[in-house]
């Protein structure tokens, strides 16, 4: 289910974005993905005792 609702993002975006933003979207994914691997800032994102607004703001942030 994840994976359809992410290609339908893919596509909107490919069709809306320029090269350039595409490649600045691909670059901060790559950085959380980063980010993704430590345990710590997964239990920060997948806790459901911390506000989204906290867990949003934790994000940009780092």
């Amino acid at each position: 289910m994840k994976d359809l609702i992410a290609k339908r993002y893919i596509k909107a975006l490919a069709k809306t974005a320029s090269e350039a933003e595409l490649r600045e979207i691909a670059e901060s994914l790559g950085k959380l993905a980063g980010a993704y691997k430590v345990a710590k800032f997964r239990e920060i994102v997948e806790s459901p005792y911390v506000e989204q607004k906290k867990k949003t703001e934790f994000v940009l942030e780092n």
